[in-house]
C-alpha cells in the first residue's frame, strides 16, 4: 500500500474581513497574506467603511 505525501504549504492567504482561508500558497517561509474575499458580507461590510470614510473626509 502507498502513501501519499502531502505537500506542507507554508503561506496562507486569509479574508482580512471575516478571517477565513481563502488558500495557501507554496512558499519558502511561514508567510500570511490577507486580500478581501468575495463573499456578500465582506463586500457589505467594505462598502460601509468606504461610505464612512467619505462622509468623514467631506
Amino acid at each position: 500500500m502507498e502513501q501519499e505525501r502531502r505537500q506542507l504549504l507554508l503561506g496562507a492567504i486569509i479574508c482580512k474581513r471575516c478571517d477565513r482561508i481563502i488558500a495557501e500558497q507554496d512558499t519558502e517561509k511561514v508567510m500570511v497574506y490577507y486580500v478581501e474575499c468575495n463573499k456578500r458580507d465582506c463586500r457589505e461590510q467594505t462598502a460601509v467603511m468606504e461610505r464612512e470614510v467619505l462622509y468623514i473626509e467631506a
